[in-house]
This record gives structure tokens, sequence and C-alpha cells, in this order.
């Protein structure tokens, strides 16, 4: 693959993990595995036990001839084609049902949440990324350096839910999460937790603008 995909980065403060897991690839994960294989990530685990389904298609980058097939298949082929040098390495299962023999694989792994669940996961040798996010609806939050009980606390663990969504706020929340971690390498900061609609994008903009 020509280098000069990468030109236009090279004067820009980009420092892309070498390798990452991404667990779970449904709206926001896929777009996560996706961007991360673009902006230059050599290696892209990828975990998840569910099939794309029709109503997968309004907010995921799946293709219609995807339909039925594991998750971590249809994100292997969309990586394939626009970074065939990307070792894209699936597994079709949960989190914690990964084999024994994937520890050296992931060890060293910059680890990507994006489960539709916020029970607690831990995938020994793998660093948690320091960023997660979430939508319902149009509602966004953006959760930086978030601290386990913070997050989880001791209330029953939320699971999935049928939640109204398009592709509006999954693609957004991705690429915050990408440009969080490969513009910030390394550093870390307070916990903060930032929330926003985007119906209420103009105005914020504005504010923005105003300000």
């Amino acid at each position: 693959m020509s280098s000069e995909i990468y030109n236009r980065q090279f004067e820009l403060p980009v420092y892309p993990p070498n390798s990452a897991i991404v667990v779970g690839v449904g709206g926001v994960g896929a777009w996560v595995a996706l961007e991360l294989a673009l902006i230059g990530v050599r290696r892209v685990i990828v975990v998840d036990d569910d099939v794309v389904e029709e109503t997968n298609l309004n907010r995921t980058p799946f293709t219609v001839s995807q339909i039925g097939i594991p998750k971590v298949s249809a994100v292997v082929d969309l990586i394939a084609e626009r970074r065939p040098e990307c070792d894209v390495v699936s597994f079709l299962c949960r989190a914690e049902q990964l084999p024994e023999w994937a520890t050296e694989l992931v060890n060293g792994a910059v680890l990507f949440d994006c489960r539709d669940s916020v029970s607690p996961l831990d995938v020994p040798g793998t660093t948690p990324c320091g960023i997660t996010g979430g939508y319902d609806g149009t509602g966004v939050t953006i959760h930086t350096n978030p601290n386990l009980e913070t997050v989880f606390g001791s209330h029953r663990p939320v699971r999935y839910s049928i939640v109204p969504s398009f592709v509006g706020a999954p693609t957004l929340i991705a690429s915050i999460i990408v440009n969080h971690v490969c513009l910030n390498s390394g550093k870390t900061g307070d916990e903060k937790v930032l929330t926003f609609d985007l119906e209420n994008i103009v105005s914020v903009l504005e504010n923005g603008c105003n300000a």
C-alpha cells in the first residue's frame, strides 16, 4: 500500500496505537474499528458475538450483502477493502470468552469498550483507552478518564435495550473517541463527563462561536 495515504497526517500530532482491541462492533464500535484502521493502526482486534441485521443498516458501515453474517466478519471485510495491510483479527464471542491463546495476541493493545452494556470489562494485558461514549436517541454522553466506580457503581448493570438511533450519534461518538486517543497519546487528566443533544447542536455551535 502506498505510503501517500498518510502524507497529510505526517505534520499533525497524530499517534495511533500499534494495536487496538474493540469489544462490541455495533453502532459505535464498527465505526471505531474502521476509523482506527483508516488512521493507521497496524493491528485491530474485534470481538462480538452478534450478526448483522437489517435494522443495523441505518447507523453502521455494514452493507446489505452483509446481513446475516457475524459483525466481526463484516468489519474484517470493510477494513480489508480500505487498508489491506492492516492485520484484523476477529473473535466471534464475548470478551470474557476469549480463548487462552488470545492472551499474547491482545497483550499491549489499547482497549476500546463499545458494548451495549455498562458492566465492568477487564481484558488482561490491555490498556483502557480512557474514554467512553454512548447515546440515547439524539442525546450523547462522552466520558473521559472514567472511574469504574463512577461508571458502574453498585447498581444493577444496565443491559442492552433498543433505543431510537440513526447514524449521527454513533459516527460522532466514534470519531471523538478515536481522535481523543490518537491526539492525546499517553496523556491523562481529570475525569469529565460531557452531555449534549444533537437537536441542540446549532445553538451549541452558536454559543461557542460567540464566546
